[in-house]
């Protein structure tokens, strides 16, 4: 007899459970897609080389922006790709880059530092909304040489950015991937080329 009552609480608490990840899960799931934006997205062809410049807006949650201000740093990454575009199968990526950028709030001066990932350059500001419209501001980032695509094919750059939730601290990487307020991230931004 205390099987089957245990049964039952095991059952019970397994049903309560299961829906409570039912009902979480939407919320994990949906990023918050108009926290970041990619406004637009241009390229240009010089000396044999496919430039693409981009404007990216980004609003942080109340979440993300305590966190900054009590010493969290954070990484967003800007991913571009180069994509052959196929008629019957899938589009197949030709080449894929991404620009890395840590936001640190300095407590002392009350500035923010940029730190470039991929190349080391620092640059302080004195607000988190210019330091934000500087990682926002792309121009003519070298993506592709021509001579790597075939004329007679079509492409499409895309341009996308996103909080890196990996770079985290490790304690507070969990509550990131469980809280949709973290989940910041634009969607792809679309753009047709000709080599």
């Amino acid at each position: 007899m205390h099987a089957c009552k245990k049964d039952e609480m095991t059952r019970s608490t397994l049903v309560s459970l299961l829906l409570s990840i039912m009902i979480l899960l939407p919320a994990v799931c949906s990023a918050q897609s108009s926290a970041i934006q990619v406004e637009s997205l241009s390229s240009v062809i010089s000396q044999g080389v496919i430039n693409v410049s981009t404007k990216i807006t980004y609003e942080l949650s109340d979440e993300t922006r305590n966190a900054l201000d009590q010493g969290v740093a954070l990484e967003f990454d800007v991913i571009f790709r180069v994509r052959k575009k196929r008629q019957w199968l899938w589009d197949i990526v030709v080449t894929e880059k991404m620009l890395s950028y840590r936001v640190e709030h300095q407590p002392l001066s009350g500035h923010y530092l940029i730190t470039e990932l991929t190349n080391g350059k620092r640059h302080q500001f004195r607000t988190l909304g210019s330091a934000l419209q500087y990682i926002g501001k792309i121009d003519a980032f070298p993506l592709i040489d021509t001579d790597m695509l075939n004329q007679q094919n079509r492409y499409t750059v895309q341009a996308r950015a996103e909080l890196n939730i990996q770079s985290l601290p490790a304690p507070l990487r969990p509550l990131a991937y469980l809280s949709a307020h973290w989940h910041l991230a634009s969607a792809w931004q679309n753009l047709d080329i000709r080599p």
